[in-house]
């Protein structure tokens, strides 16, 4: 883990003044010496930048890793390791690839990494503490001529919903967007709900005239029915070859999504990480 010191000059100010004023404390009231270090830790806070690498093995990703969770992230290779290998084993030069619940970023960056800079990744996270991070990891990895984050969330229709967050804090995930129209795979008690702006995938790629995609990963706690209900058109594209969908059994209606893929020349190849009745990664490619 590294710790990076963004203004040295400051950082040593800080502690020069914070020991200086303390010497002071007998003629500070009790309150102004809180203030003091309250200011203190706020500035050193600004100035601390804690780094660390990710577990993949094929190059250096720069993670932030400021809290307990997202240190916690910095195993994901070894977490989702089927992700990984379907990206390693798919992306090229010229790829587009669609990461779509992307979290802090961790699939994007790893998408840059295996094709070596040379394709486009078009991110969406509607989680602003989780978007937040993903932009500081992609200013530290210097790729944000390859990777373009949106914070959207993407469903069956194109309007405002609720975004409800289970928990507030960087790398938290079993978010969930409420569509109205599908029941979650688990009953949370949300801590803070959140108006957002959600695109149907098509109208998304049609009003910004993006890329179409060739590859697209979708993982996103309960929402990928709506997702690939809104996502029609570019299912269909000739280019797009492999899906790789984390899919929940439990959710009423999941079977709707196979049926859709099937529809747009998709089939299944493989689903390592399957066991009946839970959710699991499923790839599709086309037949």
């Amino acid at each position: 883990m590294r710790y990076r010191i963004k203004n040295i000059r400051r950082f040593l100010w800080l502690w020069k003044e914070t020991f200086r004023r303390a010497h002071r404390t007998k003629t500070l009231g009790r309150t102004s010496l809180e203030r003091l270090l309250n200011s203190f830790k706020v500035n050193m806070k600004e100035q601390m930048q804690v780094t660390a690498i990710l577990d993949y093995p094929r190059r250096d990703i720069r993670m932030d890793v400021g809290t307990y969770t997202l240190t916690k992230r910095l195993s994901y290779c070894a977490k989702e390791p089927e992700t990984v290998r379907w990206l390693d084993t798919h992306i090229g030069s010229g790829d587009v690839f669609y990461d779509i619940g992307a979290n802090i970023g961790v699939f994007s960056l790893i998408g840059w990494a295996a094709c070596k800079g040379k394709c486009s990744i078009y991110a969406f996270e509607p989680g602003f503490e989780n978007f937040s991070a993903f932009c500081k990891n992609i200013a530290m990895n210097s790729c944000s001529d390859r990777v373009y984050p949106f914070q959207i969330a993407l469903a069956e229709e194109t309007k405002i919903h609720t975004f409800r967050y289970t928990d507030i804090g960087a790398g938290r995930a079993k978010h969930y967007l409420d569509s109205g129209k599908q029941v979650p795979s688990r009953r949370e008690n949300y801590e803070f709900n959140q108006s957002v702006l959600a695109f149907r995938l098509d109208d998304f790629v049609e009003r910004f005239n993006v890329p179409l995609p060739n590859l697209i990963k979708i993982d996103v706690d309960g929402g990928e029915l709506g997702i690939v209900r809104g996502a029609r058109k570019t299912l269909e594209y000739a280019g797009l070859r492999s899906l790789i969908i984390e899919i929940d059994e439990n959710i009423p209606g999941h079977g709707e999504i196979f049926e859709q893929l099937g529809k747009s020349g998709f089939a299944v190849v493989s689903r390592p990480s399957y066991i009946p009745g839970s959710a699991a990664n499923f790839i599709f490619e086309k037949k």
